[in-house]
């Protein structure tokens, strides 16, 4: 097949899953699995995943990585960025007022 010609039909693929969502969300399923297969992520493990199951991976005994539903992640990232929203305010807080020597927070409460 000539470069042109597998041109062509790379182009065809792309109108007929741009047509079709159902086929385009068929296609990108198999291609995620493909990835994680050629990473050695079995498929049952993106099962678990997608249907809301957390899965730790292990070396030994040791847990090395989990993988989680997309639901969890974008949980696990507000969380992040509610937590890391409040250290910042609290640095600036601190860089604003500044911070008291901990023998004079001792003294004032009377703990020396």
């Amino acid at each position: 097949m000539t470069l042109r010609k597998k041109t062509a039909f790379m182009q065809w693929i792309d109108r007929e899953i741009k047509a079709d969502k159902g086929l385009a969300r068929r296609v990108s399923q198999l291609v995620s699995e493909m990835k994680a297969e050629s990473c050695g992520v079995s498929k049952s493990v993106l099962d678990l995943a997608r249907h809301g199951q957390r899965v730790v991976l292990r070396r030994g005994r040791k847990p090395v990585a989990a993988v989680v539903s997309i639901a969890d992640l974008r949980l696990l990232q507000k969380l992040d960025e509610q937590n890391f929203g409040d250290l910042r305010a609290v640095r600036a807080e601190l860089k604003r007022k500044g911070t008291m020597p901990w023998e004079k927070v001792e003294a004032d409460l009377g703990l020396k």
